[in-house]
């Protein structure tokens, strides 16, 4: 099972025997049951996926839209994530009964290129199952500082994808 931040939920084959399920913000239901399925899913940067989530909550109308980086944090802050993109991720990671997941990899979005080749998908299957990407020059800017309070509010992601090994590329 692949859970992403993508949008909407699609089912791909994966080579003959198995089954490829995306998920969006969350795990599908019943995946704990399943025996001998081997779990992974693929996180993104905290502070992109931050980044990502405001210009989308701003072009939603749930943020002003000319809220800054410090504007969203603010809010953030004051009223908790008010949207399921502002959760950590991890609070996706669980199975029904709210209990964490055990997943085999975990995987961060650059990454995804070389999990489609490793599990034999077609490009195109790479492709569907791509996270939002963020168009560049959409004028949302975090300083330092800011991303620094990103990192603090998503501490308990950085922390459980650290034990995981997870490394993560900056890409501005």
């Amino acid at each position: 099972y692949l859970d992403t931040a993508g949008a909407g939920t699609r089912t791909c084959r994966v080579g003959r025997k198995a089954t490829l399920r995306r998920s969006h913000l969350g795990a599908n239901p019943g995946m704990e049951a399943a025996s001998g399925v081997r779990l992974f899913t693929v996180v993104r940067h905290p502070v992109q996926r931050f980044v990502s989530a405001a210009s989308q909550l701003k072009s939603l109308g749930l943020l002003a839209a000319n809220a800054s980086c410090a504007d969203t944090l603010r809010t953030v802050e004051l009223r908790g994530p008010f949207d399921a993109h502002l959760r950590p991720q991890t609070a996706f990671m669980v199975d029904g009964r709210g209990e964490p997941l055990r997943f085999e990899w975990i995987f961060t979005v650059e990454e995804l290129a070389n999990v489609t080749r490793l599990l034999g998908m077609e490009p195109a299957v790479e492709d569907a199952l791509r996270v939002h990407s963020l168009p560049r020059g959409n004028g949302f800017h975090c300083r330092a500082a800011e991303r620094r309070r990103i990192e603090q509010l998503y501490e308990v992601d950085y922390r459980a994808f650290r034990l995981a090994g997870v490394r993560f590329r900056w890409a501005s």
